[in-house]
Formats: structure tokens, sequence, C-alpha cells
């Protein structure tokens, strides 16, 4: 992923619910994960992810959402 890939189609979520609308949206190739998941939630978000064709990968600092192009 570049910096300006990133840039270009990403957001910041804070929280399991809204991590999932924006992914389930289709706006947004890249959610930056902006809180301190727990096990429980990165679990149903990484389930939910792969149901929707999408990765969870760790970035510096954080966990990030990629999903497929469109």
């Amino acid at each position: 992923m570049t910096a300006s890939e990133t840039l270009r189609n990403s957001a910041s979520a804070e929280g399991v619910s809204e991590a999932l609308e924006m992914l389930h949206s289709g706006q947004h190739r890249y959610i930056r994960l902006d809180w301190n998941i727990g096990s429980d939630e990165f679990f149903r978000l990484a389930s939910a992810c792969a149901d929707a064709g999408a990765e969870v990968k760790q970035d510096t600092g954080a966990f990030v959402i990629v999903a497929e192009e469109a």
C-alpha cells in the first residue's frame, strides 16, 4: 500500500460498528482501526472482513482493513 493510495481511499474507524459500516459501504479501500481493539472485537471484525473479501493487516502502530478494489 503506497502513501498516496492510503490517503486517497482511507478513513479511520473508532469502533467495530463504524468499521463494519465503512467496509460495507464500499467507499473506502483502507480503514484504519483507531482504537485499542480487544481480541473478541478483532476476531469478530476479521470474520466479517473475510466474509466481505477484505483483509486485516497490521500497519505501523495500528490495524488496517484492506478491502478489495471495486
